[in-house]
């Protein structure tokens, strides 16, 4: 785990396997919030993210306040 450069919260960047991308996820710690989830699982030394609606993470980009300045194009 990292912290996120604007708020300081923790988040782990993962690879999400169905968009060929990364994305900073955050651990849903008991909250509820109607965001997509994600499974998180290792492979080959990459923690890979798998949409599951059981999921124990979410996208970062959802709950950050300063998501808006990550964004791209709006840098």
């Amino acid at each position: 785990m990292t912290k996120c450069r604007s708020c300081g919260a923790e988040i782990a960047w993962v690879f999400n396997a169905q968009t060929n991308t990364q994305f900073p996820a955050a651990p849903l710690a008991g909250r509820t919030l109607k965001t997509p989830r994600y499974t998180l699982h290792r492979q080959d030394g990459i923690t890979m993210a798998y949409r599951d609606d059981d999921g124990l993470y979410i996208s970062h980009f959802a709950e950050c306040p300063n998501a808006d300045k990550h964004r791209k194009g709006q840098r």
